[in-house]
């Protein structure tokens, strides 16, 4: 059986990357396979609010189903009616959930991982995919789903607790467990055990790397991050490979120790804009807009409303780190996504203290 993966165009391609990269990992009958991201034009067919795409407060789950629906009319050429699509989103829908399946079209809510969990959020997205592929397989009906009794309303560690209480996910991630009563229900409806192995073992993959990258997410970082005096980025003296941009965006943040709040990324253009120019020699506005802002005026040119480029930055910028600290180190040093305590702000940050940093004052008095 197949499952074709797509995104809306607000969300990062990096990000679905990695998590198609890590259902591939794991061999067996489920075949995850990339499918184009749906483009702006074919969304304004279904609602004019995609114009503004990074402004929609939420979408209502037929909506959110009518654009798995749209995607199939689009790509029925590579599509057969029995493979599932799954449409990872940043865009929220109206009953805060992490996901739901209607039949073979299923939606994911791809932003805000961070604020659950601090391992890399290509596990819980994986995870998701995973259990509502099996939920498909189950006939769940996301329109009656408290009348269905395969599904636990309490947290039980199986794959079909519902979890009301978010944090509840990380309890059905760290089981990695269907139950009896769900595996019989799975015979009963004719899903073969080859299947259902190839569930248990896509969960027990992803058990493993969130457990082993949570153990060392929580202990605290020893290496010391370095900015040198030609703005060049190194983790206990091993030198990170930044393009220019994540280089400028990754110094701005360990300048801003306390963080930045996630909808004032745009006020912060000029201070990212200096960092950039003092590492390029010269400057590039419309690239440090379009990094930070969802609407641009580039000289005499019209306002043009754009697809911000931070999230896939700030992926690239874990990417770049994970290649000198490993996988489990890399979420110590990254840009998270954190809710402050006392206020419930939610900010960008890198989890480090100030006396874990050393930034040349070159770069440090800018």
């Amino acid at each position: 059986m197949k499952v074709h993966i797509t995104s809306t165009p607000e969300f990062s391609e990096e990000k679905v990357n990695e998590v198609i990269a890590l259902l591939k990992s794991v061999p067996g009958e489920i075949v995850f396979e990339k499918s184009p991201t749906l483009d702006i034009s074919t969304l304004l067919r279904i609602d004019d609010r995609f114009e503004n795409i990074n402004e929609i407060e939420a979408l209502s789950f037929v909506e959110m189903f009518e654009l798995a629906r749209i995607h199939r009319a689009n790509r029925k050429a590579d599509l057969n009616d029995d493979d599932i699509v799954i449409i990872i989103t940043s865009i929220p829908n109206d009953q805060y959930w992490f996901s739901a399946v209607s039949e073979k079209n299923v939606f994911i809510y791809g932003d805000e991982w961070d604020l659950i969990s601090n391992v890399d959020s290509k596990f819980s997205v994986a995870h998701q995919c995973v259990e509502n592929v099996f939920e498909s397989l189950l006939g769940i009906d996301v329109f009656n789903i408290k009348d269905d009794p395969i599904i636990h309303m309490e947290t039980t560690g199986c794959l079909m607790d519902f979890c009301e209480q978010k944090k509840d996910i990380l309890v059905k991630i760290l089981s990695a467990t269907i139950c009896d009563k769900c595996y019989q229900r799975s015979i009963e409806l004719g899903i073969t055990d080859i299947i259902t192995a190839h569930v248990v073992d896509l969960l027990e993959m992803i058990r493993k790397e969130f457990a082993i990258s949570k153990r060392f997410s929580s202990s605290n970082p020893t290496e010391i991050v370095n900015v040198d005096k030609e703005g060049i980025i190194s983790i206990g003296g091993r030198k990170i490979n930044f393009g220019d941009i994540q280089q400028a965006l990754y110094i701005y943040f360990l300048k801003k120790i306390d963080g930045v709040q996630n909808n004032k990324l745009c006020e912060q253009k000029s201070e990212i804009e200096k960092i950039y120019t003092e590492i390029r020699g010269n400057t590039d506005e419309y690239t440090i807009t379009k990094l930070c802002c969802k609407k641009i005026k580039y000289r005499n040119h019209p306002e043009e409303k754009i697809k911000p480029t931070f999230e896939t930055n700030r992926t690239r910028t874990k990417t770049a780190i994970k290649k000198v600290v490993g996988e489990t180190m890399a979420n110590q040093y990254s840009i998270q996504l954190t809710t402050d305590e006392s206020t419930h702000i939610k900010k960008f940050k890198i989890p480090l203290k100030p006396n874990q940093i050393e930034i040349h004052p070159r770069f440090l008095n800018l």
